[in-house]
């Protein structure tokens, strides 16, 4: 509560200091959302997934069409994953931002499309772009190598599909709804 008085503070400040966006009010604007980023999901850490990432849906969709890209949405809600937590739930947020960022970065394309798919046994995240799949360009990066990495970190499994879905790339986190115990991820 603190620092978000603060952080709030010093951007009213800023904001009536200048006319113009400057980078304090950008910085400060974006420090003050990842603080509330992480209040959020520390509150909705056992939820669905539908409705961890639906609360970022529309922040989500004002960042595609800014870059010009359309944007589909096919999550409904979703069995509630137990063993996630905050953290857990903050990683997915990770995961989704980093696919959505990325393709927009990389894909050339002009779509992205965010479905949830849920099976017997487990959650099927699809982040899905219509652009051209460099393999080389789009699969070695750092924002791959962190998807993968808190992949790992909540027990689940991640694909790079090209051609996927909607022609481009398709980043597919696969997340089991029990947690098996015999399975350490941290291990991996």
């Amino acid at each position: 509560d603190g620092l978000g008085s603060y952080l709030s503070s010093a951007l009213s400040i800023a904001e009536g200091a200048s006319g113009s966006e400057s980078a304090l009010t950008e910085t400060l604007r974006d420090a003050t959302e990842e603080m509330r980023l992480m209040l959020h999901t520390a509150e909705v850490g056992d939820s669905s997934i539908g409705f961890i990432i639906g609360t970022h849906r529309l922040k989500l969709q004002r960042q595609c069409e800014a870059a010009g890209f359309s944007f589909e949405w096919q999550v409904n809600d979703t069995s509630r994953i137990e063993h996630l937590g905050p953290s857990g739930a903050l990683n997915i947020i990770r995961i989704v931002q980093e696919a959505v960022a990325n393709a927009i970065r990389h894909s050339n394309g002009n779509c992205i499309r965010i479905s949830v798919h849920e099976s017997e046994v487990e959650l099927r995240l699809e982040i899905a772009d219509n652009g051209v799949c460099n393999t080389v360009s789009r699969l070695d990066g750092h924002g791959i190598q962190n998807i993968r990495k808190r992949a790992t970190e909540i027990g689940a499994s991640v694909e790079f599909e090209v051609n996927g879905a909607l022609g481009g790339l398709a980043v597919v986190l696969m997340l089991p709804l029990k947690h098996d115990d015999s399975v350490d991820p941290q291990s991996n």
